[in-house]
């Protein structure tokens, strides 16, 4: 069953506000750029998904899969509202 997720923009806001404090603690504490921090932060998952017998490769195709799907769908929506905008200007246009 596929689960409802929240839009890019939304996702993207959360995601920044959740994590950004997390990583620029850890980065300041163990002397590493943002980079390198997050970096680590994913070999940590790997150790966390092999301590608990998750497949880590397959849960990270599947958060791929979530992130670009949620990305497309975003681009698709700006290039309706871009030819929404377009088609009212132009009928603003039509009616001066």
């Amino acid at each position: 069953m596929k689960r409802k997720t929240p839009n890019y923009r939304t996702h993207q806001r959360i995601s920044v506000k959740a994590l950004t404090p997390f990583v620029k603690k850890a980065a300041k504490e163990n002397g590493t750029d943002v980079a390198e921090t997050v970096r680590d932060i994913l070999t940590d998952l790997r150790h966390f998904c092999d301590f608990h017998k998750l497949d880590f490769a397959e849960l990270d195709k599947g958060a791929n899969d979530v992130y670009t799907e949620e990305f497309y769908e975003d681009c698709e929506t700006k290039r309706l509202e871009r030819l929404e905008l377009h088609k009212n200007q132009r009928k603003l246009g039509a009616n001066v």
